[in-house]
């Protein structure tokens, strides 16, 4: 992998070596990333009607609208070409939280629309047709993904870290061609959707909260299985038949599916919320959430 380790405790490690036992492939197998146009000094000089999005604007599964707009035709196609087919948008400088236990967080979201983007936006693309991009996403912004990032690639820095292709590409995965994508890429929707069309601080953004704490868990029993399955805390299972929204359905009609399965899976009986709940007791994922810090 190419990573020195540094400053990882006993236990972090041992989580680690699992991690790389278990995963057959890199993240760079699947996809390639970029970063965004170095344009930021052009928009004042070269304004126009083409928006064109900062880092900042960008959070989980949302981007807020443009404040940037610029005249394409200054500009040659070949610089920004690069950029007009479907890609997930990262915040290029990896935010560093303190608090409750230092950790990475990051903050991207799926752009099918050919958005332009300045340098402080990093664009994935999808290298492998077989997975999905929507999947990607969903490893992307979990929990572990980050950990790994943090912990593995990174080492604890707290500085200069950056989303680039050097180093994301080196993250461990499983064989992201072998997985049911189906249920990630759903519930993906449902998250895009709540915070498309409600923004950050609608009270929907609860169920949005739930979905994104539902990828967290099925993303950990993709690289733990084994000890999730022997804890009776897995959820998979349980996620093979949820219903997708679609394109050309009204607003109405994707809000009664999403709420139906909302209220379905967080049901206090429901066995996902259960072992959902419950999932915090595997030593592997205590850590790596530092529950026990």
């Amino acid at each position: 992998y190419g990573v020195l380790l540094a400053g990882q405790k006993p236990e972090e490690y041992d989580v680690l070596k699992k991690i790389l036992d278990r995963s057959e492939h890199i993240f760079g197998e699947y996809v390639t990333i970029e970063r965004g146009l170095n344009w930021q000094a052009m928009v004042n000089k070269f304004p126009g009607k083409t928006p064109i999005y900062r880092g900042a604007q960008l959070f989980k599964y949302f981007i807020s609208s443009p404040k940037d707009f610029i005249d394409l035709s200054k500009f040659k196609e070949r610089e920004y070409l690069y950029q007009l087919k479907p890609k997930i948008l990262n915040q290029l400088a990896i935010a560093h939280v303190q608090n409750p236990y230092p950790h990475f967080y990051l903050q991207a979201t799926l752009d099918c629309s050919n958005k332009l983007v300045f340098e402080t936006i990093s664009c994935t693309f999808r290298k492998n047709s077989n997975v999905n991009l929507k999947f990607i996403l969903s490893l992307n912004n979990s929990k572990l993904f980050e950990w790994i990032l943090y912990k593995f690639i990174y080492s604890n820095a707290i500085r200069s870290t950056r989303y680039d292709e050097s180093y994301v590409s080196r993250i461990p995965v499983v064989d992201l061609e072998n997985v049911n994508d189906s249920p990630f890429d759903l519930l993906v929707d449902y998250c895009l959707h709540l915070k498309n069309r409600y923004g950050l601080k609608s009270s929907k953004i609860d169920q949005c909260s739930f979905f994104e704490h539902l990828i967290d868990g099925m993303v950990f029993e993709l690289y733990f299985e084994e000890e999730i399955k022997k804890a009776g805390r897995d959820i998979l299972k349980y996620l093979n038949n949820l219903t997708p929204i679609k394109e050309e359905m009204s607003d109405e009609e994707k809000m009664e599916i999403i709420t139906k399965t909302f209220n379905e899976l967080y049901d206090e009986n429901h066995p996902v919320r259960k072992n959902l709940e419950r999932m915090d007791e595997i030593e592997e994922i205590r850590i790596i959430k530092g529950l026990d810090k």
